[in-house]
């Protein structure tokens, strides 16, 4: 199955955009991304970047299907960030999600970290 992505030109920062998008149903699309990641690196333990992360449904999908990898989301958007943070706590997951505020372009660790 291919997965077309159209990419945001913008920075979804208004929290109406946030709980909107939030609400809209990606489920199908990000199981199927997220079985896709978890069949293809099957490590034991693995260390996740997700960039541009959302609301975090993503990270919550791959941390539920292995809850020994640990995962870090990263976005511009301070309200999908903190839409994404109670996402996470409610998924019991916050010992494995971490939601960092940084840019795609600029990240705030080294190279091959």
């Amino acid at each position: 199955m291919a997965l077309t992505r159209i990419l945001e030109p913008e920075v979804m920062d208004d929290p109406a955009e946030a709980i909107a998008y939030d609400a809209m149903d990606f489920r199908a699309v990000n199981q199927d991304f997220a079985d896709l990641v978890v069949t293809t690196y099957s490590q034991e333990t693995a260390f996740v970047l997700d960039l541009g992360t959302g609301t975090a449904q993503i990270p919550i999908l791959l941390g539920q299907q292995r809850p020994q990898w640990q995962i870090k989301g990263t976005d511009l958007a301070q309200s999908m960030l903190a839409l994404g943070q109670k996402n996470v706590v409610a998924a019991g997951l916050t010992a494995q999600i971490e939601l960092v505020y940084a840019d795609a372009k600029n990240l705030p660790w080294p190279d091959q970290s």
